[in-house]
């Protein structure tokens, strides 16, 4: 079935071609970092890469996973073999379910009953868990005749991330913070019991500030306009460090509050960026500038 009628391929100059060829390996890198990727987040890296003359609105991307889910459909039947299908990673950030438009492929995955509305949910899971465990996308880039995504191959970035600090606290840093401190709708729109800049954490880390609600906790760390790319890519892997451990602290003290913890940024993020904060799975809000 082709379900886009000639978008349905993923080789063409139509746009839904053109963008599901690009999508297909950024999907491939989330996959196998075992990561789910919202319409939106999708939609902004496809913008990134310049295929067409005006932003990617996320509306469009049920279209292009469709056209994905079609080509690999195809391979399956080449290969004789079922690839799972990638475009239930693709989610809604309201809810974590990927669009009805994945439906079709669900069934042709399972059965008529993957896609009742009892079941939906279940079998969503079961086919999202293949898509991770599935160790054969590279074969699949390859057999397509897509290149993988490289995020940072040679490790440059990440060594240049891994070099330290070198001078402190600027002062653009140290404005953004205070400015994020007094302003917690920017990560939370829950009654605030608890605020705290330059938060210890039982890792003698210090997270740049803390936010508690009744139910939940936020740790921000903050780069500001002078931060360089590989400053970014440093505060994205804070992010993941004191996550695991606020969360591992909420466990001992017996709150098992559910637990967050963003990057805020002055800028904006790099394409290279875009991706990895995707495939780790951060949340980094960009564009924030001090009054």
């Amino acid at each position: 079935m082709d379900t886009y009628g000639d978008g349905g391929a993923i080789h063409g100059d139509m746009l839904n071609q053109r963008l599901a060829k690009a999508a297909l390996p950024i999907l491939v890198n989330i996959a196998q970092a075992g990561e789910t990727i919202f319409y939106s987040e999708l939609a902004e890296e496809l913008t990134l890469l310049n295929l067409h003359d005006k932003p990617i609105h996320h509306r469009l991307i049920g279209k292009v996973a469709g056209c994905i889910a079609d080509a690999l459909i195809a391979l399956s039947d080449e290969w004789g073999e079922i690839i799972p299908p990638i475009s239930t990673i693709v989610v809604n950030k309201g809810d974590d379910r990927p669009g009805i438009g994945v439906d079709y492929f669900l069934e042709q995955y399972f059965d008529k009953n993957a896609t009742k509305e009892d079941r939906r949910d279940e079998f969503v899971e079961i086919a999202r868990n293949l898509v991770f465990d599935y160790g054969k996308w590279d074969e699949v880039l390859e057999a397509i005749g897509v290149d993988p995504v490289i995020l940072d191959r040679d490790g440059k970035l990440s060594s240049k991330a891994a070099e330290g600090y070198g001078g402190g606290e600027g002062e653009d840093h140290r404005r953004l913070k205070e400015y994020v401190l007094l302003h917690p709708e920017l990560v939370t729109q829950y009654a605030i019991q608890a605020s705290d800049p330059e938060h210890p954490l039982p890792s003698a880390d210090v997270v740049d500030v803390y936010f508690q609600t009744r139910k939940c906790v936020f740790g921000v760390e903050v780069k500001g306009l002078k931060s360089s790319e590989a400053d970014i890519l440093r505060g994205i892997y804070q992010c993941l460090k004191y996550r695991t451990v606020i969360e591992a602290r909420e466990l001992i003290q017996g709150t098992r509050r559910n637990v967050e913890v963003v990057l805020i940024i002055a800028g904006e993020l790099t394409p290279k960026l875009t991706s990895i904060k995707n495939t780790l799975g951060v949340t980094v809000i960009t564009g924030i500038i001090p009054d």
